[in-house]
């Protein structure tokens, strides 16, 4: 029987190819002919902007399942319209081997229209091998609290919300439950959202990486993280616009064990930016805004740790493949 490639719509392709060089496209065109027989070796696809023929899951599904071998895939902005939970659901059961799924969410929990209305998360059919879920744009309520039922074997979990808490009147914190069953959760992101003390009662234990953009980090909200999370190597904390200030000097009380830290500089004394040196763990430091004088601070606490620390004070360069959607968060 004779193969046909795989139907994308149009523009998924468009997007794809604009972003490369016109030598690219030659290279693309030239090896087509010898690749096309073998598409199924596809492991990541990303599809961001691009909007499909119909508002319906179904057109998704029917493009990405093509691709039995996906391993990531990446859905923002598409305008499908359906219940999330759901959503989620269809994508693992079409994709036994994706491992990491990053998805936007849309403003309303389900379509007029929608042949699929909010009802408890189902069992996925085996054992999921998602281990990292993305969740862009996210707003509380979007999915069922037991929606990680779905993904009990998570590493990591990134929660970009729409908003922040002072933004909103009342969020549900879906945050508290989703937490409680993900028992093996090593990797924890949340941009905006709930204020801290709503959830940090139910952080696993098992976190090593936690990235905390939040507004309004309290002195509470520290020695409250610092508790549940005895093993945490690698802190990422950026309250803004709101700063830590002179909460930065206790970092080494509470976090003794750190290898990596990134946080801001503005708006914290130098004497209590200088505390840093006392985190003996300490390998490599990031600052996350370049401030007058930065570089003679950080050659000072650099001085103090006697050259053991490295410091970083200009972003790092952006992976091309990364989709904007998430890179522009933080």
């Amino acid at each position: 029987m004779a193969f046909l490639p795989p139907q994308l719509p149009s523009e998924v392709w468009t997007h794809v190819f604009g972003h490369l060089s016109t030598a690219d496209k030659f290279s693309v065109r030239a090896s087509y002919a010898a690749k096309v027989h073998e598409p199924q070796q596809l492991t990541h696809l990303c599809i961001c902007d691009v909007k499909f023929p119909s508002t319906s899951m179904d057109s998704l599904l029917s493009a990405v399942s093509q691709f039995t071998n996906l391993t990531s895939l990446l859905c923002h902005h598409m305008g499908i319209s359906e219940e999330c939970g759901w959503m989620i659901q269809s994508i693992l059961t079409c994709l036994p081997r994706l491992k990491h799924l990053s998805l936007s969410t849309v403003a309303s929990l389900y379509a007029p229209h929608s042949r699929h209305q909010p009802g408890p998360i189902g069992a996925a059919p085996g054992v999921p091998a998602l281990s990292s879920l993305e969740l862009i744009d996210y707003e509380d309520g979007l999915l069922p609290e037991d929606v990680m039922k779905l993904v009990p074997h998570l590493h990591t979990l990134a929660v970009f919300y729409k908003h922040s808490h002072q933004q909103l009147a009342e969020l549900r914190c879906d945050l508290r439950a989703w937490l409680s069953d993900l028992t093996g959760l090593s990797t924890l992101v949340i941009v905006k959202g709930p204020p801290v003390q709503e959830y940090v009662c139910s952080l696993p234990a098992t976190v090593t990486k936690l990235v905390l953009c939040v507004v309004g980090i309290s002195s509470e909200d520290l020695a409250a993280v610092a508790a549940q999370l005895p093993n945490l190597l690698h802190l990422h904390i950026d309250p803004w616009p709101s700063h830590l200030g002179a909460l930065t000097a206790k970092i080494p009380q509470l976090f003794p064990q750190l290898r990596s830290l990134n946080l801001r500089h503005e708006h914290v004394p130098e004497k209590d930016f200088l505390c840093l040196h006392k985190m003996k763990e300490l390998k490599s430091l990031e600052v996350l805004d370049n401030r007058p004088r930065l570089s003679e601070l950080t050659s000072k606490l650099r001085t103090l740790t006697n050259y053991r620390l490295s410091v970083k004070t200009s972003p790092g360069q952006r992976d091309l493949l990364a989709c904007s959607c998430v890179c522009q968060v933080y």
